[in-house]
């Protein structure tokens, strides 16, 4: 008796273990089909959509909403397409709304197992095939490269190689372009057709992307090891309209660093300060470095003439000299990196306390000879007195005869409505004589703005020569700038030429030469001669010359003068 319970409980608990394994197995399979499952219902999922003027793009990313991201495209194919969708469907198949936004455009939808693939249509053989692709990824050393991205050009389809470099993908096209993209490497496109074997593809290495440097005084290290506070411009990040100078350059395009425009006149410097002003008395200026040598301010005289030169006369000059980096060309330029913290004084002394520039100029490249040429011109509109209110001489002897009239007198004036009043009271001169001269004055109105000023135009023109081989490189430049101020007798002429070479001795000693040099000529004006203020305050009654055509005179102070050229003095305008 009790034999025959335990072979009844025996039986009832194997068949409870076995319908317990069933049941888990069942579960098991549930689990691992139910992404598919799902995936296919959502292709299959009916939705409603109501569109009034959209664009694709947006038309498209409503559907895949709601469609569960079924749908693969590329934002940039779709972005391209100008058609507006007005449409309104209801209960409709995902396929067919996709199919319905795409009409009139040059994209088709193609299905590709449970994923709606939006491609360019000429992509689309019509019938849809797909192949499987695979391939091998190494470097230039032939080693395998894992991890980087194969993606179907066109659409957002893609895959990654394996430890070994190897991808295996099925595509829903015949035909088309692979691009592999890879940091530190530059992206490959290789193209592919129903007919390619496996691909053996080698990338190259992007050494400008690796090869990010700081020059910092004691070495060029990477970007990110460096610690200090810095910034770097680059060449191509300068503006050169041909009329700037260098510091007039980084304005704007290093954070915390000011330059100060000191006048509108061609050829003056600029006040520089990157950390900045840390003395009332002392120089605020930044220490320039080119090519690893501090450039100290030009001083084109003798030391012995300084005590000969007048203080106002040598801050002038000081002004129109330039600065210490002035006869650099900045075509030359390859990067310049601003210093900023008190870390630079470590290297340059306490004088890097106001900030280092480091300028970096162009070497020669490996490789067969190279011609570059860069030229600009550019000009601007004429000053005039439209933009000016100011009275003309009719309006001013108007002025003068009601201030006369009611007993206004201003000294002893010698030309204008004023000098003809006394020399008539005086009885110098006749009733009749006044009132010619009077006439005369109205019809006058000097064209201050004509005389003193004239278009401005500036050029410039750089030239340069590079090359070399695995034992030598070579660079060669010339330029030459033409800038002239909208002023009469104010502008810069500049020639500059550089050469510079690097030898290479048993793959192990560099040694690099270089030689630069810049010729500047620069005309400007006198000490307090001002021709903007002139013209808007001298009164156009004044003429600049007389009947026969030569330069008019007129009595101040204790001298005769003419703005362009007083009497027994230089030119102070050239016309």
């Amino acid at each position: 008796m009790k034999k025959n319970c335990k072979m009844k409980h025996s039986r009832m608990f194997s068949v409870s273990c076995k319908l317990l394994l069933a049941s888990g197995f069942i579960l098991l399979i549930g689990i691992m089909f139910a992404p598919t499952i799902a995936r296919g219902q959502q292709k299959d999922k009916l939705i409603s959509l109501k569109l009034d003027g959209e664009s694709v793009l947006d038309a498209i990313q409503k559907i895949n909403r709601q469609s569960g991201n079924s749908i693969s495209y590329k934002k940039e194919e779709l972005e391209k397409e100008s058609k507006r969708v007005t449409v309104n469907l209801k209960d409709a198949k995902v396929l067919a709304a996709v199919e319905t936004v795409l009409k009139e455009t040059r994209l088709v939808a193609i299905v590709h197992g449970d994923v709606i693939l939006i491609v360019p249509r000429q992509m689309n053989t019509g019938t849809v095939k797909s192949i499987t692709l695979k391939g091998f990824v190494t470097d230039q050393n032939k080693d395998p490269m894992p991890g980087v991205t194969v993606k179907l050009v066109g659409v957002s389809l893609g895959t990654a190689t394996n430890a070994r470099g190897y991808f295996s993908k099925e595509l829903p096209i015949q035909q088309g372009t692979l691009e592999f993209t890879f940091v530190g490497f530059k992206n490959k496109r290789v193209a592919f057709s129903e007919k390619t074997d496996t691909l053996r593809v080698v990338l190259e290495e992007d050494v400008k992307a690796i090869e990010e440097v700081v020059v910092t005084g004691y070495q060029a290290i990477k970007e990110k090891a460096m610690a200090g506070s810095y910034s770097k411009v680059k060449a191509e990040e300068l503006v050169m309209t041909g009329n700037e100078t260098i510091e007039s350059m980084l304005q704007g395009k290093v954070p915390g660093m000011v330059v100060i425009n000191q006048s509108g006149l061609t050829g003056t410097r600029q006040k520089v300060r990157v950390r900045g002003t840390s003395t009332l008395v002392g120089n605020a200026e930044p220490v320039w470095v080119v090519d690893g040598i501090i450039q100290e301010d030009n001083l084109p005289f003798e030391t012995s003439e300084l005590g000969a030169i007048g203080d106002s006369n040598l801050d002038m000059m000081k002004d129109f000299i330039g600065g210490a980096v002035s006869w650099l060309n900045p075509n030359d330029i390859e990067d310049i990196t601003v210093l900023k913290d008190a870390s630079a004084t470590a290297i340059y002394g306490v004088k890097a306390a106001n900030g280092v520039i480091l300028i970096t100029t162009k070497r020669g490249e490996r490789g067969s000879m190279s011609v570059n040429y860069s030229g600009s011109f550019s000009t601007s509109q004429k000053m005039n007195y439209k933009r000016q209110d100011v009275m003309n001489s009719k309006e001013r002897v108007d002025l003068s005869r009601e201030a006369f009239s009611r007993g206004a007198r201003v000294g002893k004036e010698t030309v204008g409505y004023s000098a003809l009043a006394y020399a008539y009271l005086e009885r110098k001169i006749s009733w009749e004589e006044f009132n010619t001269g009077v006439k005369k004055l109205e019809a006058t109105n000097t064209d201050w703005f004509d005389i003193l000023y004239r278009t401005p135009f500036s050029q410039s023109h750089s030239l340069s020569f590079s090359g070399g081989n695995d034992d030598a490189t070579y660079r060669a430049s010339f330029g030459y700038s033409n800038v002239k101020n909208t002023a009469k007798g104010n502008e810069q002429e500049t020639y500059t030429g550089s050469l510079n070479t690097s030898f290479i001795f048993w793959k192990k000693l560099t040694v690099t030469a270089g030689l630069s040099g810049s010729h500047v000529k620069t005309q400007a004006f006198a000490a307090g001669v001002d021709p903007f203020n002139y013209a808007i305050n001298t009164s156009r009654v004044i003429g600049c010359f007389d009947e026969e055509g030569e330069l008019f005179y007129y009595t101040k102070g204790k001298y005769k003068y003419n703005i362009i050229k007083p009497v027994g003095g230089i030119n102070l305008v050239h016309t």
